[in-house]
């Protein structure tokens, strides 16, 4: 495949994903510089949904003045590592990631390969117990993960980011939850309202499988979150509303492009923005790794 790196408006995402996918499945120098070329060709157009996470690191390289290769990131819940690859190639080379379950060590060696880093990056870990040090990390961040944990580990995720986040650094989550119209797991809209009895034929219909859904997918409410992240941080915020207020780049944007440039627009109007911010995903962050208790 030919990929114009000279002109960046005409790449997207996907084309982004296949080129860590060769990366992922032959680690060699002529994958690791095209794929390098490619994030730098879009460090001034990057891809929307990781453009909260670039603004997060260039907050944390202000307080702390430090480098970028030396601003320690971890993602909790990295699942195929696309962020965590693309951070790295634009020069944030302190990444690492962890997860439950996936194909980790593939991902761990191509990240290691592309940053020239010799201890493990990406591992697999038990879901309770971050396997770092106290105050290790500057960034922890998590892309539509939460609504994957289980109840029974909701608290000692929260509580190991506390543990682990460095004095100036900053948490930052963005959150599918029960309130929004559109599931983007499923790709259906209101079914998830509805009691299970009537969501699981529907769900079948649409070719899932419920019971799949049922252990995989823990819709819960916005307010749950905020409860939940300002027990832990005294200084949990809502930013939904300056992800949301932001036009998505079409080239980039998987969903329905004109319904989020909508949304964009009418979320600046003073009062439907107070009741959009809890119909889409949230995002919350936090700084400082102080804990409210």
């Amino acid at each position: 495949m030919i990929t114009d790196v000279e002109n960046p408006k005409s790449l997207n995402w996907g084309e982004v994903v296949a080129a860590q996918e060769r990366l992922f499945e032959m680690p060699t120098a002529k994958n690791v510089e095209q794929y390098r070329l490619i994030a730098g060709s879009l460090q001034d157009n990057t891809p929307f949904h990781i453009q909260p996470i670039l603004r997060k690191i260039r907050q944390i390289q202000e307080t702390t003045e430090k480098p970028a290769a030396n601003i320690r990131i971890l993602d909790h819940g990295c699942g195929g590592c696309s962020t965590l690859m693309f951070l790295a190639a634009l020069g944030y080379t302190d990444v690492y990631g962890v997860d439950v379950g996936g194909p980790l060590d593939q991902r761990d060696h191509a990240l290691r390969t592309l940053i020239e880093a010799d201890e493990p990056r990406v591992r697999l870990y038990d879901g309770m117990t971050l396997p770092y040090s106290d105050a290790t990390f500057d960034l922890i961040f998590s892309q539509q993960v939460l609504e994957h944990v289980k109840d029974r580990f909701i608290a000692s995720f929260i509580s190991e980011e506390v543990r682990t986040l460095g004095k100036k650094g900053i948490v930052y989550h963005q959150i599918p939850h029960r309130w929004t119209p559109w599931e983007s797991h499923t790709k259906s809209w209101l079914v998830h309202y509805l009691p299970r009895s009537l969501q699981n034929p529907i769900y079948r219909a649409l070719g899932h499988d419920p019971d799949y859904l049922l252990d995989m997918l823990h819709l819960r409410s916005p307010l749950y979150f905020y409860r939940a992240f300002r027990r832990a941080f005294s200084n949990c915020r809502n930013e939904t509303l300056d992800r949301i207020a932001a036009r998505a780049d079409a080239s980039y944007y998987e969903g329905n492009i004109r319904l989020r440039n909508f949304i964009a627009q009418i979320a600046k109007l003073p009062i439907i923005r107070n009741v959009i911010v809890h119909l889409v995903m949230i995002d919350l962050t936090a700084g400082g790794g102080n804990s409210s208790e």
